[in-house]
């Protein structure tokens, strides 16, 4: 795999680690599945997806205190459009659904790449690189995605209660 896809992927854990400084291991590798992988392992079916999207719709306030997209690209264009400031600005869910769902079907996962970056990430915070507040529990992390063959995971519990990501992946900026 390329060094520049690396220097990216380190370049985005670095800036995502300074947003939100309680990030996991497993927020980290969230990360940089969703810019490899896309939202695919989310997208069960279209109607199981517009309810999930509904329900988080309602349950969460419009605010402008979050930036409307993060990019998260690494090779394929990909961006988290969170939901907050989306709400806020008045994009129909309709409109954020369809995104989500095109995405979906258009991103080329690329699991080289994922395990080529996440190597590299492991390998800065092994080394203190990339200050990470459970780094401790790396290995034992790495041990449980080899076997499940770089699985989808879920943001750490204290991600989620810290900073409450309501997002859906897209592929451009709506």
């Amino acid at each position: 795999m390329s060094a520049t896809s690396q220097r990216k992927a380190l370049s985005l854990a670095r800036a995502h680690l300074a947003r939100y400084p309680l990030c996991r291991v497993a927020d980290i590798y969230k990360l940089l599945f969703q810019s490899c992988m896309g939202p695919e392992h989310a997208i069960t079916n279209e109607r199981a997806v517009k309810n999930w999207l509904s329900e988080e719709w309602r349950s969460i306030d419009e605010s402008e205190e979050e930036p409307l997209y993060d990019d998260i690209t690494i090779n394929h264009p990909v961006f988290r459009l969170n939901l907050a400031p989306a709400k806020a600005r008045g994009i129909p869910q309709g409109r954020v659904l369809r995104a989500f769902l095109a995405l979906g079907e258009e991103f080329e996962k690329d699991r080289a790449l994922l395990e080529d970056v996440w190597t590299a990430a492991a390998r800065e915070m092994e080394s203190g690189g990339l200050a990470i507040g459970d780094a401790d529990g790396l290995a034992e992390f790495n041990r449980l995605v080899a076997l499940g063959d770089f699985p989808a995971v879920r943001h750490s519990m204290e991600y989620a209660e810290a900073y409450k990501p309501a997002y859906r992946l897209v592929g451009n900026r709506l």
